[in-house]
């Protein structure tokens, strides 16, 4: 290859790279290009650290620990990533293919010296159209990434308050259950000390130790189901282990009534679930857009310098190569493309009427709920206090039989016990209506009062 031609291709070489920079200097840098973990993991897994480093730890401290370190929102921020490289590859313009060739070659004489050699630079040349859609498809994918993060953080954090309210439900029940307890001790000592006095029979200190035997064993069941919720948390909090006595809190009493209908308004404008699956539709038209795009075919802009050796003539040459779209004009990719779209809306629509559905759903429970716990609190638990306290003087005193004083004690703690499985109830269905609608259901001031 003579001096000329190595000392020309360096040059040819810059002219390429020049084209391609100079095609596809309108594409900015992405200026949103998050981490895989939406900021500073090493920062997050700091502060949690110090909540769980904390004597007690509430449920604002879970909720937390599980947005840092749930495996399901982690792998939910993968999705981000792989979208953000996908946007980033998006951005990126074809590479130049560099040709070297030597042709003509005397069979008789190998050698480059009598052949005519070449050096070419093709460039591919995608038309703007394609190049727009394709970043165009792959922002919106990203958009939606970010909003199924969202809808997924709610997802587990609304699970996380379950198994909250089930911890403070079953340490309540065993706190009550020790109360219980207790009364149903205290009517077997007094049917002992009736059957010691000779005042009674003795089927009366088994029946009332059969009570004392039922609640034991609630009280066992109560501690093993408690077990069984703290694997559930550490679990969503992603092998975070927290001992049960450093969980504070007590069911909240004093929910408010709300209004369904603001609830259901809540829910059509600002469900990420539901705003992640509207993104998608235009995420899928955007590959409509994408696909049509594609009908324009590229172009390869070769430009080659070269010396016949033989002549001792240089050459230049310059062409351009330019695909025929005959039989394949990507409309599989087009149909394919559209009954995505399709599906979609479908999607969407399916999921609202499921939301709605869900929230009315919930309302009732949460109503239901409040009402029971009033009712109970005012009038059925006091009302059985003083029936219990009223047979319990009356057995003592000889006055009532033993099974009177046993079914007054046993509608209390039936009524004692109604209470606290209603509150369960209400939190529960105070939670539901949280996943669905958010934050804003604890904003009391859009709240009916």
């Amino acid at each position: 290859m003579s001096t000329n031609l190595l000392y020309k291709f360096p040059i040819l070489f810059l002219l390429a790279g020049c084209l391609s920079s100079g095609l596809s200097s309108y594409v900015l840098a992405d200026p949103g290009m998050s981490s895989v973990h939406g900021g500073d993991f090493t920062l997050q897994q700091s502060m949690v650290r110090d909540l769980i480093d904390k004597d007690r730890i509430g449920l604002d401290d879970f909720l937390r620990i599980a947005e840092v370190l749930n495996p399901e929102v982690r792998a939910a921020w993968n999705d981000v990533g792989t979208a953000d490289g996908r946007f980033r590859q998006a951005t990126l313009y074809p590479n130049p293919t560099l040709e070297i060739e030597a042709e003509d070659v005397p069979a008789r004489n190998l050698g480059l010296s009598h052949s005519e050699n070449m050096v070419a630079v093709v460039q591919p040349i995608i038309p703007g159209r394609r190049r727009l859609a394709a970043i165009s498809a792959a922002t919106v994918e990203r958009d939606t990434r970010r909003l199924a993060v969202q809808h997924k953080i709610r997802e587990v954090q609304s699970e996380v308050r379950l198994v909250y309210v089930e911890v403070l439900y079953i340490k309540q029940a065993i706190a009550l259950q020790a109360e219980l307890l207790d009364t149903a001790q205290q009517t077997f000592q007094i049917a002992r000390t009736r059957f010691k006095a000779r005042a009674a029979p003795e089927t009366e200190i088994i029946k009332t130790r059969i009570d004392v035997h039922e609640l034991e064993l609630g009280r066992q069941r109560l501690n093993r189901l408690l077990m069984v919720a703290a694997e559930r948390l550490r679990s969503l909090l992603g092998g975070v282990d927290i001992p049960i006595e450093r969980i504070e809190g007590d069911l909240p009493e004093n929910n408010p009534e709300l209004d369904q209908e603001h609830l259901r308004t809540v829910v059509r404008e600002s469900s990420p679930g539901l705003l992640a699956a509207r993104k998608d539709i235009e995420a899928t038209d955007r590959l409509i857009d994408l696909a049509e795009a594609e009908l324009i075919p590229g172009i390869d802009i070769r430009v080659a310098y070269g010396r016949n050796n033989a002549t001792d003539e240089e050459i230049v040459e310059a062409g351009i190569s330019l695909p025929l779209p005959l039989f394949n004009r990507n409309q599989g990719r087009i149909i394919e493309a559209r009954h995505r779209a399709d599906k979609a809306r479908r999607h969407a629509e399916s999921l609202a009427n499921t939301l709605l559905l869900e929230v009315t759903a919930a309302y009732a429970s949460y109503m239901t709920a409040r009402d029971e716990i009033a009712t109970l609190q005012d009038q059925i638990v006091p009302a059985a206090e003083r029936a219990f306290s009223q047979a319990k003087e009356g057995y003592q005193a000889g006055k009532t039989s033993l099974l009177d004083l046993l079914d007054a004690q046993r509608t209390l703690m039936k009524a004692r016990q109604s209470r606290l499985e209603s509150l369960k109830d209400q939190n529960i269905a105070w939670v539901h209506l949280w996943k669905i609608v958010g934050p804003t259901i604890e904003n009391r001031s859009k709240t009916k009062e």
